[in-house]
């Protein structure tokens, strides 16, 4: 018969104060980093999108495409596929072919 008048819990673990200093300060430098990226980003291409849908052929990505494309602040690019990451495609038309297909007018694009 197990003994169920004593049960001991292990004792938490005691933070090391010096990872706290230091993802802290990974933390700042991180967020003040992707700031500053941001804000350049935004000054040379302000329609890039901030949604992206990434699905497996027959899971339903054309299905939420055209749903989500019924949101009045919700645009969605056409073609449905722009396939700018394929380097045979559409890669080397580069990055403005690319925000050129999104409107900033909207929230979601």
């Amino acid at each position: 018969m197990p003994d169920t008048d004593t049960h001991t819990l292990p004792s938490p673990a005691v933070p090391d104060l010096s990872d706290e200093r230091m993802c802290a300060r990974a933390r700042e430098r991180y967020t003040a980093d992707r700031n500053s990226r941001w804000r350049r980003r935004r000054k040379r291409h302000a329609a890039m999108p901030n949604l992206i849908i990434i699905g497996g052929l027959k899971c339903g990505t054309t299905s939420i495409h055209h749903y989500l494309g019924l949101h009045p602040d919700v645009q969605m690019s056409k073609p449905k596929e722009l396939n700018f990451f394929v380097e045979e495609l559409n890669w080397d038309l580069g990055l403005d072919w690319y925000a050129s297909r999104f409107d900033d007018r909207f929230k979601v694009r």
